[in-house]
């Protein structure tokens, strides 16, 4: 009679490493939500080194849970990094303050200017040349209109909207014209 041979021990089932894979394909879906997708990673990295030390276990899910829990939290790094420099960034435009100019002429006769922000609007008689200057923080838009004297002849005017010493719009016209500009970079 042949002596009887022993079969290896076969691999039982890895639960870990199943957990360490589903929580791997968790992380990899929220991985491009800031901070979410690092913890979920971590999970998923620690679950699939847990998987990989226990023994008589199948290795395969928890060395695919560890690579995606480790995609994930450099991809959620990464997502993170940006979202703050974003972030900063919309709050230095928020409470930067700027500098709006607003000029304006007649070549003959008197004209009414209307101008102001989205905060409000004001409202001016001139005749020549005329300016206003106003300091609005955060984002704002600016308009100017300049009315002629309906009963002159041949008035000419202009306006300008400056913002932050740049000249951001200029018309001209006869019996109205329009400025608008904002403070957006």
């Amino acid at each position: 009679m042949p002596p009887a041979q022993t079969m290896p021990p076969t691999k039982r089932t890895n639960g870990v490493g199943i957990a360490a894979l589903v929580v791997g394909i968790i992380a990899i879906l929220l991985s491009l939500i800031p901070v979410v997708g690092i913890i979920i990673g971590v999970a998923a990295v620690v679950l699939g080194i847990i998987g990989l030390v226990l023994k008589n276990r199948a290795k395969g899910m928890a060395i695919a849970g560890l690579i995606l829990g480790a995609v994930a939290v450099i991809v959620s790094i990464i997502a993170t990094v940006i979202a703050g420099a974003f972030i900063n960034e919309v709050d230095q435009q928020m409470n930067t303050e700027h500098t709006i100019e607003y000029k304006a002429t007649v070549s003959t006769g008197a004209a009414s200017a209307s101008y102001g922000t989205i905060e409000g609007q004001s409202t001016a008689d001139f005749e020549g040349e005329w300016t206003e200057s106003a300091t609005v923080t955060g984002f704002d838009a600016a308009s100017l209109t300049i009315t002629g004297d309906p009963m002159a002849e041949d008035q000419e005017l202009t306006c300008e909207i400056i913002v932050n010493g740049e000249s951001v719009t200029t018309q001209t016209g006869t019996s109205i014209v329009t400025c608008s500009g904002s403070t957006m970079d």
